[in-house]
């Protein structure tokens, strides 16, 4: 129970606890005392078999649930059927975030109390943070903070319409998984893969959107890209490489290693090139790779 126990989970534990709670003894003092730490009550409270109830259902709810006997015939005990409404938690918390309002028009402003700023005022003083006291209330004044609730966005491209979609396919689903009709299954098919394109459209409208605004394009393009791809925090740190056949762990001897393989490269290469020119001889390639006589034709 303390490993599975939460606020955002509801128990229903099912048992005989050979505990009758028709009768207000020790045992089940301490049963309600133990299970109250956990918010669990027990809902049966009618006889079920000679006048005891010894069968129980423990959930953490006290109301929205109706419990009612059933005699089955094949035991001596009576069965329990619960019904629970069922519910679902959203969590409707916002987050107050403090952002000072910085446009054109304020630092525009700010640019311009600047230029009639009286400075000796500050620069005579001889406590910095006095001085420093005076120089920030130009700032604030032209970078006003402003409190806003916001609540976190993890798909800021999904609309109201993709939602009130997707809550339509779930109810398809649900239907398409009880009935075996061919119709439904199609429809149910053809209804996913057009909200699969309305949602890649979506995408690609909110990305061209952000990129648009952007003032550092390649850098907003790049980031999009390790987000879809879940690469953020992909650091790629080299621990280690390995220089004249030894494990090299000093970052300083792997810098200087790296610098030194990429700045000769394009040398290496060419020089290459050039010596690959200068020993070719037809002749040999010739005698290389003619060795052999040809066969015979007919």
């Amino acid at each position: 129970m303390n490993t599975w126990h939460s606020i955002k989970v509801e128990f229903v534990i099912c048992g005989d606890i050979n505990i009758n709670y028709l009768e207000n003894c020790n045992k089940r003092q301490q049963l309600d005392a133990l299970l109250q730490t956990y918010k669990l009550i027990g809902t049966v409270l009618f006889p079920m078999r000679k006048s005891k109830a010894i069968d129980n259902i423990f959930i953490t709810r006290i109301k929205n649930y109706i419990i009612n006997p059933h005699i089955n015939g094949l035991s001596d005990h009576e069965a329990q059927i619960i019904m629970i409404e069922s519910t679902v938690l959203t969590d409707q918390t916002n987050k107050i975030t403090t952002k000072r309002d910085i446009n054109d028009q304020s630092i525009l402003d700010f640019q311009l109390l600047l230029s009639h700023e009286n400075w000796e005022d500050i620069f005579m003083e001889d406590d910095a943070n006095t001085s420093f006291n005076k120089f920030l209330r130009t700032f604030h004044c032209c970078f006003i903070k402003k409190h806003t609730n916001c609540q976190a966005i993890s798909k800021p491209w999904l609309t109201k319409g993709i939602q009130t979609s997707c809550n339509r396919k779930r109810e398809l689903y649900l239907k398409v998984r009880d009935n075996n009709e061919t119709e439904h299954k199609l429809y149910y098919k053809q209804y996913c893969k057009t909200l699969a394109k309305a949602i890649k459209e979506a995408k690609k409208l909110y990305c061209k959107e952000v990129i648009g605004k952007s003032k550092n394009k390649m850098k907003t393009t790049w980031n999009i890209i390790r987000r879809e791809t879940s690469k953020l925090n992909n650091e790629g740190n080299i621990n280690s490489i390995r220089i004249n056949d030894q494990v090299v762990y000093n970052q300083i001897t792997i810098a200087n290693e790296l610098n030194s393989y990429f700045s000769n490269v394009a040398g290496n290469i060419s020089n290459k090139r050039i010596n690959e020119k200068e020993g070719a001889n037809p002749i040999q390639n010739l005698f290389i790779y003619f060795n052999q006589p040809f066969k015979d034709i007919s």
